[in-house]
């Protein structure tokens, strides 16, 4: 059976509209938002329906996939990244510090916007690399002040927290792969 050029033009149409929507940005005045531009894209996802991520600055958005520990049901995240900041040791309280660590402190708020429950896990889940250096663990066994990330967010729900890592030098990106391997989710580029 021929599938028509027109069914097959269509079919591109509706993917490009799909990789499309996955990535915005968000300066934080509502004023300027407008209605989704994709009405009847499916709020819930799998790993196939996002985009690659594209590495996400201070006051960008971006969505992802994840799941909760009970199901297989991919729901759609959105992420926005609030702050990157680099401090000192003392700050971070990291306590497996080295010497040669350097500690980067992102503020993202997550929220869950697809109709499934999903988690967000920060342990063993970011992941730093640079132009010239491979993907290393970001991950620090400290506890940021302030409301805890990692969580089972139901439909709606959303936090804004911070995350402290460590990283082998200033510059990079920090990627994020769900625990339920439908990463990478999403990408902080951070500064020099």
């Amino acid at each position: 059976m021929r599938t028509s050029r027109y069914a097959v033009r269509a079919a591109s149409v509706a993917l490009l509209g799909v990789v499309l929507v996955g990535c915005s940005s968000d300066d934080g005045d509502d004023s300027k938002k407008s209605a989704p531009s994709a009405p009847d894209a499916p709020a819930d996802a799998t790993d196939t329906d996002l985009a690659a991520p594209k590495a996400l600055s201070v006051g960008q958005s971006g969505d992802f996939a994840a799941s909760d520990d009970t199901s297989e049901v991919a729901t759609r995240f959105k992420v926005t990244v609030r702050e990157v900041k680099y401090i000192s040791a003392e700050e971070a309280e990291d306590s497996a510090q080295q010497d040669s660590d350097i500690y980067v402190r992102l503020r993202l708020t997550l929220e869950n916007v697809g109709k499934h429950p999903g988690k967000f896990d920060d342990f063993s889940t970011l992941k730093w690399q640079s132009a010239k250096t491979a993907e290393q663990d970001a991950t620090t066994y400290t506890s940021p002040p302030g409301p805890d990330l990692s969580t089972t967010y139901k439909p709606g729900q959303s936090v804004t927290g911070y995350l402290i890592l460590n990283v082998m030098e200033r510059g990079g990106e920090v990627t994020y792969y769900d625990a339920a391997g439908y990463g990478p989710s999403f990408v902080v580029k951070l500064p020099k």
